[in-house]
This record gives structure tokens, sequence and C-alpha cells, in this order.
């Protein structure tokens, strides 16, 4: 994420807090809700990334303990 976008990431819970500290029954735009939902989505993905490499080596420790057992053997 650059800067421009933690710039308006931030703007708009400032709106958003504004907005319900006003008045707590009234309903948050979709826009911004729109918007809430594409940062909590874009900030999920290095940790899916993490994941994944994670368990790309998990994968590679197992392939090379059976290409180690399989030496082993024969």
């Amino acid at each position: 994420m650059n800067i421009n976008q933690q710039s308006e990431i931030e703007e708009l819970f400032k709106r958003i807090s504004k907005t319900m500290a006003k008045n707590t029954k009234q309903k948050i735009s979709d826009e911004d809700l729109n918007k809430v939902r594409a940062y909590v989505v874009q900030s999920q993905r290095p940790l899916q990334a993490v994941r994944l490499l994670q368990k790309e080596r998990e994968e590679r420790e197992i392939d090379e303990k059976f290409t180690a057992q399989k030496e082993d053997i024969i």
C-alpha cells in the first residue's frame, strides 16, 4: 500500500467515525463500506502470500525427508 492509499484510508475512517459520532443509527454509505472491504482484502493479501510460502517450505521439507527415506531403503 502506498502513502496515498494510506492517507485515503485514514480519511475514510475519520469520515466514518464522524458519521457514527453524530448519529449512531445512521448508516454508512455503500461506497464507504466498499472501500473498507477493499482495504481489508488488500491488507490480507500479504498474509495469504506468507501462508503460501510457508506451505511451499513445508512441502519441500516433506519431499526432502521422503527422498532421504527412499535412498535409505535403496
